[in-house]
């Protein structure tokens, strides 16, 4: 009875001491161990994360592997050196077939990978995270399809160019990351180091004009692809039975964003060569070339009124400038974006085919000329702007119209500052499944 009179009192006062923030002197040790458990306990579900992401792409490797072999009537014994070339492949690394060096693989299986493992570093930063969580994720994420690629590198046959290989999936991967993290928690770490939030959107704005060349660049393929329908059927004719058709068809379809790439770098006015061939909006000197359709489409000869087709980026550049109204630093830097952007999608679309050598977009000039287009028309609408401040101009409606939709995602960003989305330096991490 006593006691229980005692207690009470006791665990009351207790209780008022936690909620006004007062820690009891006899309970120091004990408040401190979760919070040094709690940290090891989300690196743990970030590995935990990044295992299984990568776990799921060596066992769909693996599957591949054996269907090929069965399909080939292959002894399955073969079955891990397939699956070494297929991981290769996943992470658009150059491969050996048959003692023939291939860098320009197909970047389908590379952008199915882009898209699994950035939207799990998506689930993972989504909510609050702090800077060492942030870190740990990121080396998790590198360092696992880095092991992975190493092994593949030891098991494959004919061995694969060792660093190129690395290099490409550290891009892969890399560029996954960061298109995983989103604007949002772009924008938190710009706040927390200091730095303008605007120069996150000026980035995004230039990645997002990359994305539409390419999907104009898609487009480009396609009508030529139509225009040289002749062409197109006599490949086809070249193959017998149905399982080659397809098989043909599949192998267009996986080149299908290189192919989209490289048109983003013609329609900017950049070249595409195939070994010593070249083609470009200004000239074309082709070689006998591969019985593929993705090189059927090539024309013979370019038409001088291609150089119409400019307009295109043009107008891409231009639309991204009229959403972002952006100043004259910010267009520098949108331009900067997109030039590291296409750079790297630049660099991945394009490899060694054997005797050929090397066929993809020249990677400088290419990124170049993009990054020069977004700056150029982000400057030039930033000149305008300025010279109707000055004048006492109001701008037209369709730009009243976009200023007001720059100030709600400006009112989103101050939304975005709330303490679940600003990274901490030392705060507790939400524990990712």
């Amino acid at each position: 009875m006593s006691t229980s009179k005692n207690t009470r009192p006791a665990r009351s006062r207790r209780r008022q001491a936690n909620v006004h923030g007062a820690v009891p002197a006899e309970t120091p040790a004990a408040s401190a161990s979760p919070r040094q458990g709690r940290p090891a306990s989300s690196w743990k579900a970030y590995l935990r994360g990044a295992a299984m992401v990568h776990a799921v792409l060596v066992l769909v490797a693996v599957a591949c592997a054996m269907a090929i072999l069965l399909l080939a009537a292959e002894s399955l014994g073969d079955v891990a050196s397939v699956a070494a070339q297929l991981w290769l492949l996943m992470n658009a690394a150059p491969i050996v077939i048959a003692e023939i060096p291939l860098g320009f693989v197909p970047l389908l299986p590379a952008v199915g990978v882009v898209a699994l493992v950035q939207s799990r570093v998506h689930v993972a930063v989504k909510d609050r995270i702090s800077l060492a969580g942030l870190g740990s994720l990121a080396a998790f994420m590198l360092a696992l399809p880095l092991i992975l690629t190493g092994v593949a590198l030891a098991v494959a046959q004919p061995p694969a160019p060792v660093v190129p290989a690395l290099v490409n999936t550290l891009l892969v991967h890399g560029g996954a990351f960061i298109i995983g993290m989103r604007g949002k928690l772009w924008r938190a770490l710009a706040r927390h180091a200091n730095l303008p939030v605007a120069a996150v959107n000026a980035v995004r704005s230039g990645a997002a004009a990359v994305g539409g060349l390419a999907i104009a660049g898609c487009v480009l393929w396609l009508v030529c692809a139509l225009v040289a329908w002749p062409r197109q059927q006599e490949i086809f004719a070249e193959f017998s039975g149905p399982a080659a058709v397809i098989g043909i068809l599949v192998v267009t379809i996986a080149y299908l964003p290189n192919v989209a790439v490289g048109g983003a770098a013609l329609l900017a006015g950049g070249d595409v060569m195939i070994g010593n061939a070249h083609v470009s909006l200004f000239s074309a000197a082709l070689v006998p070339l591969p019985p593929l359709p993705i090189f059927a489409a090539i024309p013979g000869s370019v038409a001088q009124w291609a150089v119409v087709l400019l307009i295109i980026p043009a107008a891409i550049a231009g639309y991204a400038a009229y959403k972002a109204a952006p100043t004259w630093w910010e267009a520098l830097i949108a331009g900067a974006g997109a030039a590291v952007t296409a750079a790297w999608a630049l660099h991945l679309a394009g490899g060694t085919m054997g005797a050929y050598g090397y066929t993809g977009p020249d990677v400088w000039l290419s990124a170049g000329v993009i990054g020069v287009w977004v700056a150029g028309m982000g400057l030039g609408l930033s000149l305008v702007i300025t010279l109707q401040q000055r004048r006492g101009v109001e701008p037209e409606s369709a730009m009243d119209t976009e200023e007001a939709e720059v100030e709600v995602s400006e009112d989103v960003d101050k939304h975005d500052e709330e303490p679940a989305d600003t990274p901490d330096e030392g705060g507790e991490d939400q524990q990712q499944g």
